[in-house]
């Protein structure tokens, strides 16, 4: 039996990167939120279209043609 996953993803992700630890702060931090959609045939993923919307950036797209590695 194969298990089968929904089309689509919601995320939230908080990120940043630092060049030393004592740089890390809170307000250092940039949060983006998306989603996407998969679109799958009987004999694997076919692609993803996926959006993602930060707070220092614009809506960012992403097109994914062939399968998940």
């Amino acid at each position: 039996m194969t298990k089968t996953h929904p089309p689509i993803a919601l995320f939230w992700d908080e990120s940043q990167v630092f060049d030393h630890f004592r740089d890390i702060t809170r307000a250092g931090f940039t949060t983006s939120l998306g989603g996407g959609i998969a679109f799958r045939t009987p004999i694997g993923l076919l692609g993803k279209v996926q959006v993602a919307n930060s707070t220092t950036n614009h809506a960012r797209w992403s097109f994914v043609v062939g399968g998940d590695f």
